[in-house]
């Protein structure tokens, strides 16, 4: 099925939309979901001489899914770490948390803390696992991952601290 440039580009700009909404429906905010289709929608120009035409939409369709689904569990990690080691005694205010202040105090620690952890809990590699790939005694590992938490809730909360004077 052969299209022109400009009936390609409608067809595109149609079914980014209608994705956009499929992914709303699905429990995506809006922003989530334009983000996903168009990093989607990338893949897509950068493969798009592969896929038949005829194949476009339902390729889309699969990749924004699971794009938005990998989103999803990233921040459903990111929302159980908060929670877990960050949360005081005080209710969330906010409807959704703020994962800038998580990056910027990931990006304090170390590479070697900042691997561990990632590893850890947006791998979900179990201890063995880790002193497996790192090829290091599972107990000293344990150890280190106890300090990098701390070392991360300590950045953590002082970034808090620094930007909503708490």
């Amino acid at each position: 099925v052969e299209m022109k440039l400009d009936e390609y580009e409608q067809y595109l700009f149609q079914l980014t939309n209608e994705l956009v909404r499929f992914l709303v429906k699905n429990g995506a905010s809006i922003q989530d979901a334009q983000d996903t289709v168009q990093d989607a929608l990338i893949k897509l120009l950068k493969i798009d001489n592969i896929i038949p035409a005829e194949k476009i939409r339902s390729w889309l369709y699969k990749t924004s899914l699971n794009l938005y689904y990998n989103l999803y569990n990233r921040n459903k990690k990111y929302d159980e770490l908060i929670e877990k080691y960050f949360v005081s005694d005080f209710e969330l205010m906010e409807e959704e948390l703020d994962y800038s202040i998580l990056y910027r105090a990931l990006q304090r620690l170390s590479e070697n803390d900042r691997q561990l952890l990632l590893m850890k809990y947006e791998e979900n590699l179990s201890m063995k696992e880790i002193a497996a790939i790192l090829d290091r005694p599972e107990a000293s590992l344990k150890t280190e991952l106890y300090r990098s938490r701390n070392r991360l809730r300590k950045f953590y909360l002082e970034r808090e601290e620094k930007e909503n004077g708490f």
